[in-house]
């Protein structure tokens, strides 16, 4: 007799246990089974979305795609890629409105190489890291080969701005490098005002078709270091009895003064090689030494460089830089003939906007029909705070080589690369500029000054800007 056994109930442990056996956790490791490798883990586990979705935003945001699976070098891509160059944007932003002293800073320069190189890079990187990583995808071979392709299209331009950029650092370094002289030029017993230094700015119209250079501007530029507050001194070209420091040739030779007006001082120590022995000093200019020693010690102020400036040159840089535009408020008669002009000048400009070539802008700055040598000092802040405001940064590093070969002629100077570039940002700030002085009838008598007087009024005005009080001579014309 055949007796069928029941069969036993299934027990809920037993329900349990096979439905664990069936079960996965996310991530595909169940408990129990050895932990894999973080290595095997990059490498075996498939990474989502398009292959060509992940090189495209390689090259927008490198390091984006890579941190999922290597955090360590995607994290790094998104600083030198990412980060980077909008930290160069940021600084380009902030100085928008200086942009020449901009491009005369050393740092920004390297910045610009180094992070334009490390961008590149950082997107080659990235590239070929999803690349390695899509190299089972159908057709990634065709995508990555696209992609090097758009980023050899980014490197093209990238690299120009590098040459250009490194260019204009060589540029610049040969106008910088020629003088190891670092004290200042001229200094008073008392010292001078604290915290206050005092720049010779010499503009000359001396032409190409003029023997020697005769100094056409004289300004004293005062800016105080802390605060950099700034004021401009204008000295009459025809101020004479200019007075010499004890010991020099030039002090025996005129013991009662310079016999000719201050702007001859500088022809006459070009052309006198046995007088400008005493002022060849560190590499510098002889006669320009002798222009900074001379006012320094007939005004009683310490000067501590000097920048000279030919207008000449000064025409090339500004056509270099593709022009400037003003706006007058009236009528601005100008001289019929400028040496070195490129095309006829008309007999005035404005009111109004009008934009200026090189030609123009030396007209403007130094016409005599207009006003008094003191608005000609005026114009020619306003021409330069204008020309500052008005070239952008990518115009400045695509036009500055030309800009700085034009300066290598234009520009003589005892100063350092970085005291220029923070006279520039003083002089192409309209704010910065707190105190401005002609030394002009009737507060001054150019044909028999008084030194004394002359010394007190530039020592007032150099305390103004350290002490942050206006002087009685804070008058600052309106451009």
């Amino acid at each position: 007799m055949h007796v069928q056994v029941p069969e036993p109930k299934p027990r809920p442990l037993d329900s349990l246990e096979r439905l664990d056996a069936h079960w996965t956790p996310p991530g595909g490791k169940r408990p129990g089974q050895p932990r894999r490798s973080g290595h095997h883990r990059a490498g075996a586990d498939r990474p989502s979305g398009s292959a060509g979705g992940e090189l495209f935003r390689a090259l927008l945001i490198p390091g984006f795609s890579t941190f999922s699976r290597f955090p360590v070098l995607g994290v790094l891509l998104i600083v030198i890629g990412v980060l980077f160059p909008l930290f160069i944007a940021g600084w380009m932003l902030l100085e928008r409105d200086n942009v020449l002293g901009l491009v005369l800073d050393d740092r920004f320069l390297l910045a610009i190489i180094v992070g334009s190189v490390a961008g590149v890079l950082a997107r080659f990187v990235a590239v070929t890291e999803v690349a390695i990583a899509r190299q089972r995808v159908q057709s990634v071979g065709f995508q990555t080969f696209a992609a090097y392709v758009a980023l050899a299209a980014i490197a093209l331009p990238v690299g120009f701005g590098v040459l250009r950029a490194e260019q204009t650092r060589s540029f610049l370094d040969d106008i910088f490098a020629g003088s190891n002289w670092s004290e200042p030029l001229y200094v008073p017993p008392g010292g001078g005002v604290p915290g206050v230094n005092t720049v010779l700015l010499l503009g000359s119209d001396g032409g190409p078709d003029r023997f020697g250079d005769r100094v056409d501007s004289i300004i004293l530029v005062s800016i105080h270091q802390a605060s950099g507050r700034t004021s401009l001194v204008s000295v009459p070209r025809n101020l004479t009895r200019l007075r010499f420091p004890p010991g020099t040739t030039m002090a025996e030779r005129f013991p009662d003064g310079f016999g000719d007006l201050a702007n001859s001082i500088y022809p006459y120590v070009q052309n006198n090689a046995d007088v400008a022995l005493d002022f060849d000093i560190g590499g510098l200019s002889p006669p320009a030494v002798a222009m900074a020693q001379s006012i320094g010690y007939s005004l009683d102020t310490r000067i501590d460089d000097y920048v000279f400036v030919d207008m000449f040159g000064f025409l090339e840089v500004v056509d270099a830089l593709g022009g400037v535009t003003l706006e007058l408020d009236t009528v601005v008669p100008l001289p019929p003939n400028i040496e070195g002009a490129k095309r006829p000048i008309p007999t005035e400009i404005g009111p109004g906007r009008v934009d200026l070539d090189g030609t123009l802008a030396i007209a403007y700055a130094r016409s005599r029909y207009a006003d008094s040598d003191y608005g000609r000092m005026e114009r020619q802040r306003y021409l330069l705070s204008a020309l500052a405001s008005q070239t952008s940064t990518a115009e400045a590093l695509v036009r500055l080589p030309s800009v700085a070969d034009a300066m290598d002629d234009m520009v003589s100077t005892s100063m350092a690369r970085d005291d220029f570039a923070r006279l520039v940002r003083a002089l192409g700030s309209g704010t910065a500029v707190v105190e401005s002085v002609g030394l002009a009838p009737p507060l001054v008598r150019p044909g028999n000054p008084d030194y004394v007087q002359i010394a007190g009024i530039v020592r007032e005005t150099q305390q103004a800007i350290a002490s942050g009080v206006p002087s009685r001579f804070a008058v600052v014309p309106e451009g």
